[in-house]
């Protein structure tokens, strides 16, 4: 059966890049053997973002939002729009060379998600240290090495992506939080190494407080699907740190208060967790397809 893909266009003040992306963009999808439409939305541009995009005749739909809704809501607006079976999400800021349209495509057998992990992954220095502690903390809840976990290009069968998309954040960290949920609920998530550009005009909206609501939208991803990951690693510390607290006590002094309020913490974490996994379990079951 042939492919067919809806190319998901989020836009927010890129008048200096959305004319060459979507020009582009035609020219690769005609090269391709699969119906397409082209879904840009425009989230509240205050420059010509929206003229720029009527002007090539590229995109089947245009939506345009009044106000700036957020990246990731605009995202779930073009998924909802979406007429065809997978969703082709990329950047309005030039970062994303269409020809790579192909090299995901080739990659979409036997897997849910095909995501462009970029070999090249330069930041600005102040926003390295939060990327580093995003990276590490989804690895380690996911248990698994991501190559790149907020990459905004990314080809996904639209059911699955409606599936998730309640969990997935409306702002920046969407790509973050549907990577996470994918791999959470193991479904087949593929890495395509991808060579980018550098942004065409605009600038980069991520901020420092965006770091900290993607770290607690971590939590709150892994914890619906796997909540023991977060309440047994501080269990079992606390459970070992109170038998060596136990131990000096017994060999030097009466067991003390702190001892004792270790041990009682290991084991509320510990049926915390059991807990947090029967409610994630019987959730899960009830949005169960």
């Amino acid at each position: 059966m042939k492919t067919s893909i809806s190319v998901i266009v989020p836009c927010f003040n890129e008048e200096d890049s959305i004319k060459g992306v979507l020009e582009e963009l035609d020219a690769a999808l005609k090269k391709l053997d699969c119906e397409s439409e082209v879904v840009v939305i425009d989230d509240g541009s205050s420059d010509k973002s929206r003229e720029m995009t009527e002007a090539t005749g590229v995109a089947t739909k245009l939506i345009h939002h009044r106000s700036n809704r957020g990246y990731g809501a605009s995202i779930k607006e073009g998924i909802k729009a979406a007429k065809h079976d997978y969703v082709l999400i990329m950047d309005a800021d030039g970062q994303h060379p269409a020809e790579n349209i192909a090299v995901l495509l080739e990659a979409l057998e036997d897997y849910d998600m095909v995501v462009g992990a970029r070999k090249q992954q330069g930041s600005h220095h102040w926003r390295m240290p939060g990327k580093a502690i995003v990276k590490m903390v989804s690895q380690v809840l996911v248990g698994m090495k991501i190559p790149d976990i907020n990459c905004g290009f990314r080809l996904i069968r639209r059911t699955d992506a409606l599936k998730y998309m309640h969990l997935c954040s409306d702002g920046f960290s969407f790509s973050t939080s549907i990577t996470l949920a994918f791999l959470s609920d193991h479904m087949a998530v593929k890495f395509v190494p991808i060579d980018i550009r550098p942004r065409q005009g605009g600038k980069s909206h991520i901020r420092l407080r965006t770091w900290f609501s993607t770290i607690m939208l971590i939590l709150r991803i892994i914890g619906t699907f796997n909540p023991l990951k977060i309440f047994i690693p501080p269990a079992v510390l606390a459970f070992v740190a109170g038998m060596i607290l136990l131990v000096h006590n017994i060999i030097h002094s009466n067991i003390s208060e702190m001892t004792i309020l270790v041990l009682v913490t290991s084991v509320i974490l510990f049926f915390f967790g059991l807990l947090a996994d029967q409610m994630s379990l019987i959730r899960r079951e009830i949005h169960k397809d």
